[in-house]
């Protein structure tokens, strides 16, 4: 690398640490979680450089390792916070959840695209209404951690749903690309990827915790820092990369990876795994949220038919969700479950981008969905704050006689 281009990020990685500081002062004066403002000043940013003529894409590229990074430890950090007994108990209840915010999205999706895109064959539609599907599970976690509702039946239901979520979005995934590159859509790789991640949970879920703790065992040689930190990042690093290698999002190996690591694992004196982690994660995941802000362009919608369209999939994509709602049980508060779904963030972007790179979206269909997602994104926080805030309202007194 250009010495001189190196040192242009370290500027660029002030420059966005800078924003996010500045996003999370917003944030609490707003009284929103402080991811609302690191997304907020992103988008504020983006707009106002936009109107001069310029972009941020040249840092969003720069940073893209930086803030990729960022959302992995954040994962690792929210596996870490799991209780995995909640996430097993909620596993046939998530699945529900998940089926149905994977079905309604991708119905409303598809009637959507087909009315509204006149030019568009069946490929750009069922490519539309499958990054409709997609739920953030880095951000809806970043949300219920802000708020201290991590632990809540709710939250815990959201992020395993999430993490269905994300396979069934997978396995739609691969069938709108092989029909788009093949013009059919092809089974093998389709019952490759479903069997491939069926492995991956059931090792990890039934064998993990055992194979961390063999291998604890034989690394007390090292120094307290390299086991609290270096063999959990290598973990973390290594189960991101395998993830990635079945087909699977590399938050998902990340948040595995959190799941199967015990205190226990770690008996020795100072910081904890988790705070270790934290701090890591508290530097790099702002990174992706003021980054994903600044990849924005509002002026896109002075174009009649993008504005109409971001509107309508908005629509599609909060109903979808909310959806979820629906097959909920009676202790689990629903409206928190849907909501909870409704954040889009880097997952549909991905979905967004690989249409884009096989020419079935267009640049205003694209920017459609992109605006689509980070609307979804920003809209989460407040939506979620109020959802939460329900619980503790008084309830109203009795009518009088």
């Amino acid at each position: 690398m250009n010495p001189n281009h190196f040192a242009l990020i370290l500027l660029e990685f002030v420059l966005v640490i800078g924003l996010s500081l500045f996003g999370r002062a917003v944030a609490k004066a707003l009284e929103q979680p402080v991811v609302f403002g690191e997304l907020l000043v992103g988008l504020v940013c983006s707009t106002l450089v936009r109107f001069g003529g310029g972009s941020f894409v040249g840092v969003a590229h720069d940073l893209s390792l930086f803030a990729e990074l960022g959302i992995v430890l954040l994962m690792f950090h929210i596996g870490l916070e799991t209780n995995v007994k909640d996430l097993i108990a909620n596993g046939p209840q998530a699945m529900k959840v998940a089926a149905v915010g994977v079905i309604a999205p991708l119905g409303l999706g598809l009637l959507t695209s087909y009315f509204l895109i006149s030019n568009g064959g069946f490929t750009t539609h069922l490519f539309v209404a499958t990054a409709l599907c997609a739920t953030s599970v880095g951000l809806t976690a970043r949300l219920f951690a802000d708020m201290r509702r991590l632990g809540s039946p709710e939250a815990q239901l959201v992020l395993t749903a999430a993490v269905f979520d994300d396979v069934l979005g997978l396995i739609l995934l691969t069938l709108s690309a092989g029909l788009a590159a093949q013009g059919e859509v092809a089974l093998i790789p389709v019952l490759k990827i479903v069997g491939l991640a069926v492995v991956f949970f059931g090792v990890l879920g039934w064998f993990g915790e055992t194979l961390v703790g063999a291998v604890m065992q034989n690394v007390e040689f090292l120094e307290p820092p390299g086991r609290r930190l270096l063999i959990p990042l290598a973990l973390c690093f290594f189960l991101s990369w395998l993830a990635n290698q079945i087909g699977l999002a590399t938050i998902v190996g990340a948040f595995m990876a959190g799941l199967i690591l015990k205190d226990e694992h770690f008996q020795t004196d100072g910081p904890s795994v988790r705070s270790e982690i934290e701090s890591l994660a508290t530097l790099f995941a702002p990174v992706f949220f003021v980054v994903l802000g600044l990849q924005v362009d509002l002026f896109s919608l002075a174009k009649g038919n993008v504005l109409m369209l971001t509107i309508c999939l908005t629509i599609a994509a909060v109903l979808g969700k909310m959806a979820c709602s629906l097959v909920v049980g009676d202790k689990i508060d629903g409206v928190i479950v849907g909501v909870g779904m409704i954040p889009r963030g880097e997952v549909g972007l991905i979905f967004a981008s690989l249409g884009r790179s096989l020419e079935i979206l267009d640049d205003d269909v694209f920017s459609a969905i992109v605006l689509t997602i980070v609307i979804t994104t920003l809209a989460a926080p407040a939506a979620l704050r109020w959802a939460l805030a329900r619980e503790t309202m008084p309830e109203p007194p009795p009518p009088r006689d």
